[in-house]
């Protein structure tokens, strides 16, 4: 499930990259990320990042010269704000489990 929840976006940045800044098409990912934090939990929610920047990387960075600057920055961007979305998805997942239970 994790592994579709990462290709899935990856699809869709394919299929929009004729209109979409390479760097831009990252931003795809987000809504997987947010997912599996929300179902999965805060760890699954960070492997879910990791595994979108190796995709990302894989399949829009050039292996040849190798990745500029503005990669490595937008890689990093990525990271911080997937994290961002992690936390407060794991804060959302905390907060219905608590509910559930009562």
């Amino acid at each position: 499930m994790l592994v579709l929840a990462v290709m899935a976006p990856r699809l869709i940045g394919l299929a929009a990259n004729p209109y979409v800044h390479e760097h831009a098409i990252l931003a795809v990912y987000f809504p997987a990320i947010r997912l599996a934090a929300v179902l999965l939990g805060w760890r699954l929610g960070l492997i879910a990042t990791a595994l979108s920047i190796l995709a990302a990387c894989y399949l829009i960075v050039r292996p040849i010269p190798g990745p500029s600057a503005a990669d490595i920055a937008s890689a990093v961007y990525f990271f911080a704000a997937a994290a961002l979305i992690v936390l407060f998805a794991n804060t959302l997942r905390r907060t219905l489990v608590e509910l559930v239970q009562r």
